[in-house]
């Protein structure tokens, strides 16, 4: 056999073997095409990761007047000597709290903030000079009425409380403002949705992805929810007792939920 016959012979043999080996590769890897399927709908529905897709953001907002209310009060107590000071504030804390048990506060609504115990000095001369301590009991009260709250501030400082840090309100009603509040956010990043699809000459399709934005939770009650709330403090203010009372204006709560959805186009 001549030499060129030679090396067509092995050409041809190379490249069935190669065809075969491509073949069996396949077979052996799972190689596969993606085939249109029609889901139920008879849109096609393709195995392809690239789909066309649009993102927007939405916000809701859902206003509500808030009907509890947080308290942060401070005892304060001075003496020259240090356990006579703090003798002093326990007594006061003491008649406070039989005051803030008496008005129907429930232990798990009272907590201590801080407590302090410091020096005082006279700083009139060239030395200090040591004058006496000063103690101080910071205490919480939490999810009261807002009827309730002018009533009881009256009545703590009467008892010795005599500093007033804080008045914040609460909403019970929270969880379900929210969950309005997330519909109207997810509402609203759809219709900006369907603006950018109709403009890029598309249709909204089904929902990717839907993330959470950051939540405020100020007004949320903790201990308190609306049905509970309602059967807590659903008593009469008597007049005595509303004419003796700080008033108290809570204003209106913002309740608001951001969120972030990426729609399929088709």
């Amino acid at each position: 056999m001549k030499k060129g016959s030679r090396f067509i012979i092995a050409a041809v043999l190379g490249a069935a073997l190669f065809t075969g080996c491509s073949l069996t590769a396949n077979a052996m890897t799972g190689a596969r095409s993606f085939k249109q399927e029609p889901d139920e709908a008879g849109a096609a529905v393709t195995g392809r990761s690239d789909a066309a897709t649009v993102t927007t953001g939405g916000e809701g907002i859902v206003f509500d007047t808030p009907d509890l209310a947080d308290i942060t009060f401070s005892i304060q107590t001075e003496d020259k000597s240090a356990s006579t000071a703090q003798e002093k504030n326990s007594e006061t804390v003491d008649a406070v709290m039989a005051v803030l048990h008496d008005s129907g506060v429930e232990d798990r609504n009272i907590k201590t903030r801080g407590y302090d115990l410091y020096p005082t000095y006279d700083y009139s001369q060239n030395t200090p000079r040591l004058t006496g301590y000063v103690v101080t009991t910071r205490i919480a009260v939490t999810d009261r009425s807002i009827d309730e709250t002018g009533r009881l501030l009256t009545a703590i400082v009467a008892a010795g409380a005599n500093g007033i840090d804080n008045v914040s309100y609460r909403c019970s009603g929270y969880e379900e403002d929210y969950e309005e509040a997330l519909r109207k956010a997810v509402a609203a990043a759809r219709k900006k949705a369907e603006v950018l699809a109709e403009a890029s000459g598309k249709e909204l399709g089904e929902v990717s992805v839907i993330t959470e934005g950051y939540q405020d939770t100020t007004y949320r009650s903790n201990t308190v929810n609306r049905s509970y709330a309602k059967e807590m403090f659903d008593t009469a203010v008597t007049e005595e007792a509303a004419a003796a009372s700080v008033a108290v204006m809570p204003g209106e709560a913002q309740i608001t939920a951001q969120v972030t959805v990426t729609f399929y186009l088709k």
